[in-house]
């Protein structure tokens, strides 16, 4: 499955309950923020898992606690870095649901 959300994307987050196959932002002490698919629900954890699958992360098959999740991701806008006046600003060059 090709990733929906790039490096440097913008994504809007609300707290609602958790589904599998959401994309939710976790916070995780030792590691930061991580954006993650559920790959499955229990009562105390959630399971996660990475849209690449070329790409392993320490995070998924594991469990994590539904009080580390930050909220699901419900909106993004698409980026880029442009040189404007010797100055680095970011446009919005795409908006997209998740």
């Amino acid at each position: 499955m090709a990733s929906v959300l790039r490096h440097g994307d913008l994504i809007f987050i609300y707290k609602k309950k958790i589904h599998v196959n959401k994309i939710v932002v976790v916070n995780i002490r030792e590691l930061g923020f991580i954006v993650k698919r559920v790959h499955s629900v229990s009562k105390s954890y959630v399971r996660l898992k990475g849209d690449n699958p070329r790409l392993v992360s320490s995070v998924c098959d594991s469990d994590v606690s539904f009080k580390l999740i930050i909220g699901t991701v419900f909106f993004g806008i698409r980026t880029k870095n442009i040189s404007f006046f010797g100055h680095d600003i970011v446009v919005p060059i795409k908006l997209f649901l998740v």
